[in-house]
């Protein structure tokens, strides 16, 4: 460790890899003379070497070291006092506020530790280098250990000062370190760190050099596979680390690699219990082509008459591996009836799905409320309004009691998304008169609004904590005028000014909760001069950017800016401030700027994949699509293999894959998707996801197939992907005119006509359901096929819902192919009248305009510029 503590720790100079401490310090003879000084019989010639000695800093170090050892003990007792604390990072120009957090260190108990480690991170260089001595000098490992983590996870908070200095040398040196003691997370930070270098081929070599770094070989292969995966050579990344026996990390790395076989053979899964270890197994002998296995495997699956545990999960299970039929007899033996009735309605069987909805009420099972309301949902959506009225009715007026389990939220989210937003206010301020059920505010707002519930769900608790007399009749229009943003400027303060006032009087958690919901609802109405000075008041990160993004609203490009900044220097480790900084500057041409701080965000996370994975979600909620895929690429390539965020990365990126025809690469991403649910601990939100995202993925397989004219295996996945949703109009959408392009027109009709056949079916037996005539008229207008028959769909859907823009927009595509260019623009417009916000309408409006039909249609998920 001796090398390495020169390395990091100078009074004044860090040099990249060596150490030179002082440019112009005592030389090594004078050092020599000061320490036989120490020796002295003369008390004050020994003083005035020692504060010599102490003067030199680092550049003393190895001689005292040498000379503690000597046998004058008068010499070894002061190198010893001078070396103590040059252990643990103080010198002669060490800031005293950093003295004084390395005394606290010293002197806290193990649990207090990382308080004063985060402490040093924040404050600047000088306290990350005594950090970093703080941890070398700490010997006792049950401590050190978990401290080192603690400090990988938590190092976010020290990139800035390190990047903005242009200490990258240290901010390397530091990473080696971290690897060296095993933390968690030290190597994804350094592959994050030769990424965002551009340099990880030269890391790679010094990772195979057993002379570079203090470095186990067993980490050292670690790392070599990161950064082989970091230059996005994956399969090389997982052979190193099977040679190596990291057997969990290969098979995550043959897993992202597509390379399935490989799984299959290693058998060890992420999952290693039952059933997960049993569903692993098949999903690979299932993509390995292996169909022997496969079914020698899916014996397993077979229902018995006896009650087995995990019967949920292994129905789950061999859903995910496409067997339907299997999966919902499972489902319906472990008792999870409400999840059957979703799958059931998903794939439009409906009078399966009121069949098992009626043995549910002669049973009078206990899921039966939630089973009733998922069929009037249903119901409703396909045109049997008045039954489906009837039963939200019934359930509405049992809210006037106590609402045992979820399906009050299921009620008020049915009843939003249906667009029946008059009932669902209804329906939550009923719910919410029982004040026990109050707990469950947030979830009715989220289910009543959906995101920024964090915002009124603590006026809502304010307001009824203010008057315990007061009713949810009374406070909910207050509610939905917040959420209008329709409050008066008096009525604003005054609510405003009393929850600031309360705010001061309850525990941190709440009044913080309460400041941040004034400042959104400050901003959302535009009252910058009052968000000014609650900010002002309350030096809350988060306050001060709500100040920030109304400032950026209104053009106050450099303003906006320095207040985004204010809210960064509070949370240095959060790289969304300093991002839109940057976007501030280039708002104000001021290109250098925008470069500085746009490249501080990408580096600030570094390996910390939350971190990461947090920033991209932000960016992408904010309207920076190809910034947020750049995070998640980062995540993808760098982030621990098999973990949640890299998973969550991975999905993420399905989408642009396939907008890049990248459909096996598509699909493959979908399968990872799919694979976390093999373990009981991971689940998808929506029940029909586990056999739709099966349906993905032999979608995209089909349509990869088919671009190679690999046409038997393409045909392979059509059946499989119709099996599951015979009236799903992707698929032919995706496929049809590459067949049809390819000579196969007739497996390309059949591909149109299994949709067509059962859309049909579907609008003679619920002649009121739009969603199914503007299916099937979109498949018609995307194929090109069949225009006079999607016409008349077309034109029933808006019929029957004339207030549906994209009824509007599918009208004006089956026009437009059917060369009524004049027509198409007419409903278009009143697409874009109908949702002005929406860019999409707008740019197929432009696209119509110019008329060729045979244009590429706009991103239908575009809805920013």
């Amino acid at each position: 460790m001796k090398t390495f503590l020169r390395l990091f720790c100078s009074c004044l100079i860090l040099a990249l890899v060596g150490f030179v401490g002082r440019s112009q310090g005592p030389a090594p003879a004078q050092i020599e003379n000061w320490i036989e000084d120490l020796g002295s019989g003369e008390f004050v010639k020994r003083e005035q070497a020692q504060k010599n000695l102490w003067k030199a800093g680092t550049q003393a170090e190895e001689f005292l070291k040498k000379a503690v050892k000597r046998d004058d003990p008068e010499i070894r007792k002061r190198c010893q006092e001078l070396l103590e604390k040059f252990k643990w990072g103080i010198y002669v120009d060490t800031p005293v506020a950093i003295v004084d957090l390395i005394q606290a260190y010293q002197s806290s108990p193990a649990d207090k530790k990382e308080e004063h480690l985060n402490k040093l991170l924040e404050a600047g260089l000088p306290g990350i280098r005594s950090a970093i001595k703080v941890l070398q000098a700490e010997e006792q490992a049950e401590i050190r250990l978990p401290l080192v983590t603690h400090v990988s996870k938590r190092f976010p908070q020290a990139v800035p000062s390190l990047v903005e200095a242009n200490e990258m040398a240290l901010l390397q040196q530091f990473l080696f370190f971290l690897l060296e003691c095993r933390a968690e997370g030290a190597h994804s930070h350094l592959a994050a760190f030769a990424v965002l270098d551009g340099r990880v081929k030269e890391q790679l070599e010094k990772s195979r050099d057993p002379k570079f770094g203090r470095m186990e070989k067993d980490t050292r292969d670690v790392l070599g596979a990161y950064l082989h995966r970091a230059l996005g050579d994956t399969g090389q990344a997982a052979a190193i680390a099977k040679k190596a026996g990291h057997e969990i990390l290969a098979c995550n790395l043959f897993l992202e690699n597509g390379d399935w076989s490989a799984v299959l053979k290693g058998n060890v899964y992420p999952d290693d219990l039952m059933p997960g270890k049993l569903g692993y197994r098949l999903a690979m002998a299932r993509l390995a082509g292996d169909e022997k296995e496969f079914q020698a495997i899916f014996k397993d699956f077979e229902v018995p008459d006896e009650k087995q545990e995990n019967e949920s999960q292994l129905g789950k299970i061999a859903l995910i591996n496409g067997r339907k039929k299997e999966g919902l007899d499972w489902l319906i033996r472990s008792g999870n009836k409400q999840m059957v009735l979703e799958l059931l309605i998903a794939g439009f069987q409906h009078p399966e799905a009121e069949k098992l909805v009626a043995e549910a009420r002669e049973l009078a099972d206990r899921s039966l409320p939630l089973m009733e309301l998922t069929l009037a949902k249903a119901h409703y959506s396909v045109g049997k309004r008045e039954a489906a009225l009837a039963v939200f009715s019934k359930y509405s007026k049992q809210l006037k009691e106590k609402a045992e389990g979820d399906w009050p939220i299921h009620l008020i989210q049915s009843l939003t998304q249906l667009k029946l937003k008059t009932e669902a206010r209804d329906a939550a301020t009923l719910y919410l008169s029982q004040p026990d059920q109050r707990e469950s505010a947030a979830r009715i707002l989220k289910a009543l609004y959906g995101d920024g519930e964090e915002y009124l769900d603590p006026v809502l608790r304010y307001l009824f904590k203010k008057d315990s007399s007061v009713s949810a009749k009374e406070i909910m229009p207050v509610i939905q005028k917040l959420v209008d943003r329709k409050c008066s400027k008096e009525e604003l303060q005054a609510l405003v000014g009393e929850m600031l006032e309360y705010s001061k009087r309850v525990i941190s958690s709440e009044g913080v909760n309460l400041l941040r919901a004034c400042a959104r609802h400050l901003k959302t109405h535009g009252a910058v001069e009052e968000l000014e000075k609650l900010c002002q008041e309350a030096s809350d990160e988060k306050c001060w950017m709500e100040l920030a993004d109304l400032q950026a609203g209104t053009k106050k490009w450099s303003l906006a800016r320095e207040v985004y900044l204010k809210a960064w220097k509070m949370n240095k480790g959060n790289p969304l401030p300093v991002f839109l900084a940057g976007r501030m500057a280039r708002a104000e041409g001021l290109k250098s700027e925008e470069e500085k701080w746009t490249r501080l965000a990408r580096w600030i996370p570094l390996g910390n994949d939350q971190v990461r994975t947090d920033f991209a979600f932000a960016l992408a909620r904010r309207g920076f699509p190809d910034e947020a895929q750049k995070e998640f690429t980062l995540v993808k390539q760098t982030g621990e293999p098999g973990s949640f965020h890299v998973g969550t990365a991975t999905r993420a990126l399905t989408g642009s894959l396939v907008a890049k025809k990248k459909f096996l690469d598509g699909a493959n991403a979908y399968e990872l998707a799919l694979l976390r649910c093999m373990t009981p601990y991971v689940t998808f939100l929506q029940s029909p996801a586990y056999l739709g995202v099966p349906a993905i993925t032999y979608r995209l397989r089909a349509r990869d197939f088919a671009e190679k004219g690999e046409f038997l295996q393409c045909e392979k996945y059509l059946s499989k992907a119709q099996e599951l949703f015979p009236a799903d109009v992707d698929l032919p959408i995706l496929v049809y005119e590459v067949l049809a392009g390819k000579g196969k027109k007739e497996m390309a009709d059949r591909v149109f006509q299994t949709p067509k056949t059962r859309l049909d079916e579907i609008c003679a037996m619920y002649p009121g359901c739009a969603w199914a005539h503007n299916s099937a008229a979109w498949m018609s207008a995307c194929c090109k096929r069949d225009l006079d028959w999607g016409l008349s769909h077309s034109q029933k859907a808006v019929q029957i819902d004339p207030e549906s823009p994209a009824y509007h927009d599918t009208l004006a595509e089956v026009l437009f192919q059917l060369g009524r260019q004049k027509e198409a623009l007419e409903e278009q417009q009143k697409a874009v009248a109908l949702d002005p916000v929406k860019v999409y309408y707008r740019k197929q409006l432009q696209r119509i305009g110019k008329g060729n039909p045979r244009a590429d249609k706009p991103d239908e998920n575009e809805d920013e510029e």
